[in-house]
């Protein structure tokens, strides 16, 4: 901690966010998370835009916290678009709202970040904030899987699995479940091993 500290006195913005993340002061982690942010660092202000949301320090206010995620973008990090999505998802702090929640992950998509992939697919597998497409949910949860991404994988073998927009196939789910469970997806090694035990 001390040398994260020492690091971010010297200006190493990264290093005023870790400081600021391990912090057990939440004063303290809000004054590293105000530093790295202000001087440019964007997940910096995903830790003052995560505060403002719960109130962790600070008063509540889901305005601020959505300001801070939108400077998170500003930035380049596109961690803030997961922020934002998640706010109207949950429609704790914000009234819930799939169709907006959708847009922000759109952006993520197309930046290519592999987290906000996976949530797009999945959209177009629940059908929410977005016309159903299984197709769609296929062709992205392939690509992810591809790029050994657990998650994708995960989804890809509960298509097969259930003949949902492909032809029902119990082995290539369970080759995709034993694939996201090497790459270390709880999920997937459960639901290997439930289809193993089923024989297939």
């Amino acid at each position: 901690m001390q040398e994260l500290e020492s690091l971010c006195e010297n200006n190493d913005l990264k290093a005023c966010h870790r400081a600021g993340v391990k912090h057990t002061n939440i004063s303290k982690s809000l004054e590293l998370f105000e530093k790295s942010c202000n001087g440019g660092y964007g997940r910096g202000c995903i830790g003052l835009g995560d505060a403002y949301e719960n109130g962790k320090g600070v008063e509540q206010n889901t305005q601020k916290a959505i300001e801070f995620y939108n400077k998170t973008i500003e930035l380049g990090e596109s961690l803030g678009y997961v922020f934002l999505a998640k706010l109207y998802t949950e429609g704790k702090r914000a009234k819930q709202d799939y169709i907006k929640a959708f847009e922000y992950y759109q952006k993520g998509y197309e930046q290519e970040n592999n987290l906000l992939c996976f949530k797009v697919g999945i959209a177009y597998y629940e059908g929410k904030g977005v016309k159903q497409d299984l197709t769609k949910s296929k062709e992205i949860f392939e690509s992810l899987c591809e790029k050994n991404d657990k998650f994708g994988c995960a989804s890809l073998g509960e298509q097969y699995e259930n003949g949902k927009g492909v032809r029902q196939d119990f082995t290539k789910a369970k080759e995709l479940y034993g694939k996201a469970c090497d790459l270390g997806e709880q999920l997937g090694c459960d639901s290997y091993k439930k289809l193993q035990q089923q024989g297939y």
